[in-house]
């Protein structure tokens, strides 16, 4: 439920008997206490080190027909910590509503590249980053546009497979 305070990241350690919910540098609304902060949530963790985990969080709606950009990118190298350590990582260059532009609830992806932890590929509404370095510093490439409106990252080996309203 878009908005809800209960929104966040949960994390179950026994097979989905139980769930805890993880806390990161994203928080409440400010202006309605008891409202999240967070719209829709992707998360991501790399297969080469399953420490490194990225969640890119839509901003919160106020309304049916709101579409906020992003709200951040943020990474952990201890995801498996009882509290995880989280830095937000700048996305600036991709834009002032982010990667996802203004359609982060309807196209919004993220991956990271198998072989390297701190390479990972965003995308939205217009382009599919590529993000190196992926972490307080990082380097920003728009990436060919094949389509608009990416939908779904997937891994075929090391061959990054893109799924968006024109197709695969």
């Amino acid at each position: 439920d878009p908005g809800n305070v209960s929104n966040g990241i949960y994390r179950s350690t026994n097979g989905g008997v139980t769930w805890s919910r993880i806390e990161g540098p994203w928080g409440p609304e400010p202006s309605v206490p008891r409202q999240s902060a967070l719209g829709r949530i992707e998360l991501a963790i790399a297969p080469s080190d399953p420490n490194v985990l990225y969640a890119s969080i839509q901003g919160p709606l106020s309304g049916p027909s709101d579409s906020p950009g992003l709200l951040g990118l943020y990474r952990t190298d201890n995801a498996w910590a009882d509290q995880p350590t989280w830095i937000q990582i700048p996305t600036q260059a991709t834009g002032s509503t982010g990667y996802c532009a203004r359609k982060c609830a309807y196209s919004h992806v993220i991956s990271v590249d198998p072989r390297v932890s701190d390479t990972l590929y965003a995308g939205g509404d217009l382009d599919l980053w590529r993000c190196t370095r992926c972490g307080s510093s990082p380097t920003w490439t728009a990436t060919r546009r094949t389509h608009a409106d990416f939908h779904v990252l997937g891994w075929a080996g090391n061959r990054l497979i893109v799924g968006n309203d024109g197709g695969l």
